[in-house]
């Protein structure tokens, strides 16, 4: 005989979350009886699983409900409104399930994707924080994401963020590996440490983003790898820039947006939103081993030029600045012979001193010959 391991509170859950009814906690018992006799049978025809597989499930906010199946290692959460908040000293049930010496067999550490169900709010501060989840499903509906939410989900990949999120909390997604992020015109907070010790390549802040906490993004702590956390106990001398890394803002009003405050205050390169940049005219090798390139001359403070042999410029990338803006061509300097090189450009506009770079031009492929 196939054996399932429901409990009250998820057969519940599965009854009331499939008829898009959220049952309280209060339910009176006669009323549990029938959703546990409604529930099984909805169980059977909704959530097929195999006969070694077990659910198990609880709640997790005033009108919301979890649900961990074993089968698909699937941790799905449902309801509409706020999860509760956590902590190291208060973990989230999925966590505690995983120490109860009497549920063995569940093995909450294997959690793999999470799912989160239109209705849903806000994600409580620690809830997903250290598990080895490679996916998760966020609804439009969701506006804040609380602290180390995600924090140190190394193996977590997001493109992107709810279209109506507003507020990003502390550390939210610090330590996830997340290459590039577009954050959605809702947003208008950042949390201090929010995106820090990842690998991100750049971030998109829009304009109606007013505040952006210390450390938030670009920078990791030398050493993370010995778990090092960037936080407020990290000495300065162990914060390091992410190399390469650059925020992408407004291309308009560019020195009132929050984007080009954080720039300059950190350092960081600042990319205008949209900004073209020059297009090249020729690009050949020249005698004595050099490139000579021409672009099409834009208005500006001036150009920066990159070549190497490398086309996607992670390696023995040099540079050439050129802070006149009239200036339309230029060689650079001897060359490896019979090499094959790759060429770029921008301009920038200098805005109170802080340099506001255009998109680099597609690159041209150069052999050098002669």
């Amino acid at each position: 005989m196939a054996y399932y391991y429901y409990t009250v509170e998820s057969i519940t859950w599965i009854l009331f979350y499939k008829g898009g009814v959220i049952m309280r906690e209060n339910t009176g018992a006669y009323v549990k009886r029938i959703a546990l006799m409604a529930g099984m049978l909805l169980a059977v025809l909704l959530f097929p699983v195999t006969a070694q597989a077990k659910i198990k499930g609880g709640t997790c906010g005033a009108s919301l409900f979890w649900l961990y199946n074993t089968d698909n290692k699937t941790l799905t959460i449902a309801g509409s409104g706020k999860m509760n908040d956590y902590s190291p000293s208060a973990e989230a049930p999925w966590f505690l399930m995983n120490k109860d010496n009497t549920d063995e067999d569940f093995d909450f550490s294997r959690i793999e994707k999470v799912v989160l169900g239109k209705g849903i709010t806000y994600i409580g501060s620690y809830a997903f924080h250290g598990l080895y989840i490679s996916q998760v499903s966020m609804p439009d509906t969701i506006e804040q994401i609380g602290k180390k939410a995600f924090a140190e989900c190394e193996d977590l990949e997001i493109k992107t963020l709810p279209p109506k999120l507003k507020i990003i909390g502390d550390s939210a997604f610090s330590r996830v590996y997340i290459r590039t992020i577009s954050l959605p015109s809702s947003c208008i907070s950042i949390g201090k440490y929010a995106f820090s010790g990842g690998i991100l390549d750049y971030i998109y802040i829009p304009p109606t983003v007013k505040s952006i906490g210390k450390y938030a993004f670009g920078f990791y702590a030398h050493g993370w790898d010995d778990d090092y956390e960037l936080d407020d106990s990290t000495p300065k001398k162990h914060i390091k820039k992410t190399p390469g890394f650059y925020v992408v803002g407004p291309s308009s009003n560019i020195t009132s947006s929050s984007a080009y405050k954080y720039a300059k205050a950190w350092g960081l390169e600042y990319r205008m939103k949209g900004v073209k940049a020059p297009k090249i005219k020729r690009a050949k090798n020249v005698r004595t081993r050099r490139i000579y390139l021409k672009w099409k001359k834009k208005s500006g403070s001036g150009y920066q030029i990159r070549y190497s042999k490398d086309k996607y410029y992670y390696n023995g990338t040099k540079y050439i600045t050129i802070n006149n803006k009239k200036t339309t061509s230029r060689r650079t300097a001897k060359l490896s012979r019979k090499k094959t090189y790759y060429i770029s450009i921008r301009y920038f506009k200098k805005i109170n001193g802080k340099k506001c770079y255009s998109e680099w031009s597609p690159s041209k492929k150069v052999k050098i010959k002669k």
